[in-house]
């Protein structure tokens, strides 16, 4: 597999990708990060009945800008195959007080009151550790 993408042929980005020390494993790429903090969140988000297309632009609107943020390691977004109304954006982080620090930036700010208008339910975000 090239670096710089994925099994299923999607862009990734590793911050290591020069780093002689790289290396690169299924799911994302591992360097000098600490594995046992790198924490994957992800993030559901229920579309107002009639705001599919807006959510949907800004769920990919926002990927851009948080490929660019130095401690994130991967961000992608995911529409419900059996809910139409359901997008999931799901991100890879070298250690949670990283998208801890990523929810207070203008952009994700801006992102979260322009969908907060857009949906019928709380977001709802999971934390999770890579256990195998």
């Amino acid at each position: 597999m090239p670096p710089g993408r994925s099994e299923a042929g999607l862009k990734t980005r590793c911050p290591a990708e020069t780093s002689p020390d790289r290396e690169f494993r299924t799911g994302g790429c591992y360097s000098r990060w600490d594995s046992t903090k790198v924490v994957q969140v992800s993030t559901r988000f229920h579309a107002r009945a009639g705001n599919e297309t807006p959510l949907l632009d800004a769920v990919l609107g926002i990927l851009d800008p948080v490929r660019g943020e130095a401690q994130c390691l991967s961000v992608q977004a995911f529409r419900a195959v059996h809910d139409p109304r359901l997008f999931v954006i799901t991100s890879l982080w070298v250690e949670e007080s990283a998208h801890v620090l990523h929810r207070t930036l203008p952009h994700t700010r801006e992102f979260l009151e322009r969908v907060e208008r857009l949906v019928d339910e709380p977001f709802e975000s999971t934390y999770t550790k890579l256990i195998g």
